[in-house]
């Protein structure tokens, strides 16, 4: 009897052992305090774009304004940005980097959100640029834009502007020209090419004789003026004046001066 009430005994204490285990296992866990919001750490966000590029051709030697935009999510100090251009393309570049460009304008600093616009020259050749922005301490830059560059054609000649029509031997004369441009450009040859017979359709072999005359800066338009000296034959001389510019001959009208006793 003794040993059944043990038992019975033992028995009620695993019961409430147990219970007490189960309970505990299904207790609810606390719940955060009603109020308290959960604090996500912010991602900084900055982008550049340009936002007025010329979509006309702009004449070369002229100008046009770009303007870019350098936009974020929070109000942040822009410790540097700029334009940088050339005349080589770096689209297809794995990263931009500012040795793909020849040229760049004036450093700017200044805020983003914010707005920004910077002026370039034009000159013979294409221009491709970007923006960039530095936003603590971290580069961030624009997709490459291109402008294109209308080259004006070249309109250039050569007038005799002053020649005797007839001179005596022995004694030496003067004659000038003018060079007319509408570029300033380099001068490759110019020369005074003359001989005693009259060649209707001009080339450098057809006349014997020439005189080098390059301008002091190398340069065109101008005034340019050459001496001959003293002509001993009784003869005509026919005479030209020739220019070579970027490659292309330049020919004056031509003229005779006679040579008399």
């Amino acid at each position: 009897m003794k040993s059944a009430l043990l038992t019975a005994f033992i028995f009620s204490i695993l019961l409430l052992a147990l219970a007490g285990c189960m309970g505990a296992q299904q207790q609810p866990a606390p719940k955060p305090p009603q109020g308290e919001a959960v604090i996500e750490p912010e991602v900084l966000n900055i982008t550049v774009q340009l936002l007025r590029v010329p979509p006309e051709q702009i004449i070369e030697g002229g100008s046009f304004t770009v303007a870019w935009f350098v936009n974020s999510n929070t109000a942040k100090a822009v410790t540097q940005t700029e334009l940088l251009y050339g005349n080589t393309s770096a689209a297809d570049a794995y990263l931009p980097d500012e040795r793909h460009y020849s040229s760049s304008t004036e450093a700017q600093t200044g805020s983003a959100p914010g707005a920004y616009e910077a002026l370039i020259g034009a000159g013979t050749q294409d221009v491709y640029l970007r923006a960039f922005a530095v936003v603590e301490g971290k580069k961030y830059w624009s997709e490459e834009e291109k402008v294109t560059i209308e080259l004006i054609p070249l309109n250039l000649s050569v007038r005799i502007t002053n020649a005797p029509h007839e001179i005596s031997s022995n004694v030496g004369f003067d004659i000038g020209w003018t060079v007319s441009s509408n570029k300033q450009k380099q001068v490759q040859t110019m020369e005074l090419r003359y001989g005693m017979q009259s060649v209707p359709v001009p080339s450098a072999s057809a006349y014997p004789n020439s005189m080098l005359v390059l301008p002091e800066d190398g340069m065109v338009p101008g005034s340019f003026s050459v001496h001959i000296g003293p002509v001993r034959l009784q003869t005509i001389l026919h005479f030209r004046v020739h220019l070579v510019v970027e490659g292309k001959d330049y020919w004056s009208e031509e003229k005779a001066v006679r040579i008399v006793q």
